[in-house]
């Protein structure tokens, strides 16, 4: 039978500087395998949590637990990770071949086994003919696919990769997402990725961790957290989200009957999002996607209509950034074709599918 050990857990980690508490009481458990990103704004904790894994922090509290083995009080070189850094962190006056293969003679490795090993690395990256260069010599997306290789070769359990592309021009960029992904599905390693870029994130990701204030907001599939943001600042941080303040006015079996602006909507009861329940009463938010919005006449399945009045609309090519708003003064931001409004200040009509609202219990605020 495979093994069930995940590779990585983290429990009820605390870290703090001074008065700053960096995380905040965080436990997640990473399976083998898995491509997970940490993602959120400066300061959230990411990094943070990221070199507590790693061993380069150590926790005030709590426990790192690798494959199955408590890591916490272990140095950063005796930990089965490693860490691939945003500035590459290539041994200058070595060639590629000694840096990939640097890793494996800390391990003890013959000559033989290391050699073979590099050979694979480079094959890996695509780049088997740049071993006897020096890192200078190499662009800088070919340096970081040289760093990628160097902190596979030892074979560890996990690789921890903190913003990784953020010194990559955009082009380069969304290359090199694709080949990480690529190189993470070929080797099965566990993939821990930092990065404030929610594309990045939720185009590579098996799970995405949104972290705040230290804290994990959510965790979930990318495609989980874009359609069903458990809180307000998830659904504002991940993608563009309009939101509406609601009421709960009554349940009908598998729907929700809500009061919004005036309106009476039903909602299927699953939309409610983060597994909260509601009860009649209930102040909620409504988060919609700009995408879902249809401008004009709809279809006629049963679609939510909410009147509104066009504002401003910016050109982009193939779509159009439509600003407008409710009648009771709520600002909305949606993406329709060019051509799909006339334009001017105008009243329109727009139509969401009762199955594309995401609900948000008893939320406070959209920060």
């Amino acid at each position: 039978m495979p093994d069930s050990t995940p590779a990585i857990e983290v429990r009820d980690i605390v870290k703090s500087f001074g008065e700053f508490r960096a995380i905040d009481n965080v436990s997640l458990t990473i399976e083998s395998g898995v491509f997970i990103t940490l993602l959120g704004p400066s300061g959230c904790g990411k990094s943070t949590l990221l070199r507590t894994i790693a061993g380069f922090l150590t926790p005030d509290s709590g426990a790192v637990i690798v494959g199955g083995r408590d890591v916490t009080a272990l140095p950063p070189h005796i930990r089965p990770v490693n860490m691939v850094f945003q500035d590459y962190a290539l041994f200058p006056h070595m060639s590629v071949r000694r840096n990939v293969g640097f890793g494996c003679e800390m391990k003890g490795m013959t000559k033989s086994d290391i050699e073979a090993r590099v050979d694979a690395m480079l094959e890996l990256i695509r780049l088997p003919d740049v071993g006897d260069r020096e890192p200078g010599a190499l662009s800088g997306g070919q340096r970081q696919r040289v760093a990628l290789a160097r902190a596979l070769a030892p074979d560890p359990v996990s690789l921890l990769l903190d913003e990784p592309l953020g010194a990559l021009d955009l082009k380069l960029r969304l290359e090199l997402q694709h080949e990480l992904k690529s190189i993470q599905r070929t080797t099965g390693k566990t993939f821990v990725f930092v990065t404030h870029d929610q594309d990045e994130a939720m185009s590579m990701s098996d799970l995405v961790a949104v972290m705040k204030d230290g804290r994990i907001e959510q965790l979930d599939t990318p495609r989980a957290i874009y359609a069903r943001p458990a809180t307000a600042f998830v659904a504002g941080f991940v993608g563009a989200a309009n939101m509406l303040s609601g009421r709960v006015v009554g349940t009908d079996g598998a729907a929700l009957r809500l009061e919004v602006e005036g309106l009476h909507w039903s909602v299927p009861a699953d939309a409610v999002t983060g597994g909260r329940t509601v009860a009649t009463g209930d102040a909620v938010t409504l988060v919609i996607r700009p995408e879902d919005v249809i401008v004009g006449p709809a279809p006629g399945r049963g679609e939510l209509v909410l009147p509104a009045r066009a504002r401003t609309q910016t050109f982009l090519g193939g779509r159009v950034h439509l600003r407008c708003e409710t009648a009771a003064g709520t600002a909305l931001t949606l993406e329709v074709r060019p051509g799909s409004v006339p334009e001017g200040d105008g009243a329109i009509d727009l139509h969401v599918a009762p199955d594309a609202v995401a609900i948000l219990a008893n939320d406070k605020g959209h920060s």
